[in-house]
């Protein structure tokens, strides 16, 4: 089976939604009180996981079929503008803050705006394909990235089943940052191609 862009596109999406529904819930003092820590650590380094492998299969896609990138709707490209300015607002305000967590309500507005541009994208009819000169490359480089942090959450896992007791790698903090940068580039990436691309029709 061919791996397409419209089908990793439908798995990162239905991985945001998951992922998107969890950050939501987890606020809630029901869910706390519901679920035992242990249980709640386990949901969600297991949708964090989910969320990263999607990520990793989608950037494959997009370097697999470089040569045949859809281009994106007048409303889908602003969509994308948008969001990539605000995630790189949010990388440089929390970079001069010491490195800071993201504010929750800030997280959950712009990953629900990103939920919603993938399930767009994963059922738009591109008015052309064009090829890729930035985003196939860099998709390729975050793939091989992510799938680095899979492989030390793999071993963070396994040390935590045998020894009870956690190896640390900061991942937490360090899965906050690397989506953040992931979804920032693939977006600047992506409008940077159409650009490109247009200037040279």
């Amino acid at each position: 089976m061919k791996l397409t862009i419209q089908k990793s596109s439908v798995f990162v999406a239905i991985a945001m939604t998951i992922y998107t529904l969890l950050r939501i819930i987890a606020r809630t003092s029901f869910f706390r009180d519901l679920i035992e820590f242990s249980s709640r650590e386990a949901i969600w380094y297991s949708c964090e996981a989910l969320l990263l492998f999607s990520i990793i299969v989608f950037g494959i896609s997009l370097f697999i079929n470089r040569k045949q990138i859809p281009l994106l709707s007048k409303s889908l490209k602003i969509q994308a503008l948008v969001i990539g300015l605000f995630l790189t607002f949010e990388i440089i305000y929390n970079w001069v803050s010491s490195f800071l967590h993201y504010y929750y309500t800030n997280t959950i507005i712009i990953l629900l705006f990103i939920t919603i541009w993938f399930w767009q994208f994963a059922f738009i009819t591109p008015p052309k394909l064009f090829p890729s000169k930035y985003l196939g490359k860099t998709s390729l480089v975050i793939s091989i990235t992510i799938g680095i942090v899979l492989l030390l959450m793999l071993t963070s896992f396994i040390h935590v089943l045998f020894t009870g007791h956690v190896i640390g790698f900061g991942l937490t903090y360090l899965i906050n940052w690397i989506t953040v940068i992931t979804f920032c580039l693939f977006f600047g990436m992506y409008l940077l191609d159409i650009y490109k691309n247009k200037r040279k029709d």
